[in-house]
């Protein structure tokens, strides 16, 4: 499902009690944002273009450096053998 062209999901909350088949009718149906590896990927290079295009960052310059502290403290972490805490 993950490849599909059009991807549809959604989380369902069966009430608490009720017998399975009764449950499964009377579920609350939440709708979730396509999500998928065709949707994301194309998404991705929608967003790539649109940044180029512009002349703007795809990412600010302060997301980037969190995603970088977060690699670097991940293998830290690693190497050490221990949790790091993460400071922003």
């Amino acid at each position: 499902m993950d490849r599909d062209h059009h991807p549809s999901h959604d989380f369902r909350v069966q009430p608490r009690g009720f017998p399975f088949e009764r449950g499964v009718r009377e579920s609350e149906h939440v709708k979730l944002a396509p999500s998928g590896e065709v949707y994301e990927l194309t998404e991705q290079i929608r967003q790539t273009v649109g940044s180029i295009r512009d002349g703007r960052p795809l990412v600010s310059a302060e997301d980037s450096r969190k995603r970088v502290v977060c690699c670097l403290e991940a293998e830290r972490s690693i190497r050490e053998g221990r949790a790091i805490a993460l400071s922003f």
